[in-house]
């Protein structure tokens, strides 16, 4: 799980999220995916271009090597 900042489209605000690089074990996934859920944060913004900023990481084990196996893709 990582802290990020996320920003939609072009209106600059900066909005906080969490990021999840993972495989979404609950829904018996295998595909690695990237999730972020922004905070206090109720608009539609499906197809919108959005830009996230990594700001920590909670040092879960599994992530980085996830995010490492997902980047390679």
């Amino acid at each position: 799980m990582y802290a990020v900042t996320v920003t939609v489209g072009n209106d600059g605000q900066l909005l906080k999220g969490a990021l999840n690089i993972g495989t979404r074990p609950t829904f018996n996934g295998t595909e690695l995916r990237i999730e972020v859920y922004i905070l206090d944060f109720d608009r539609d913004i499906y197809d919108a271009a959005i830009r996230v900023d990594f700001r920590s990481s909670s040092g879960q084990t599994g992530s980085s090597t996830a995010w490492k196996r997902w980047s390679r893709k």
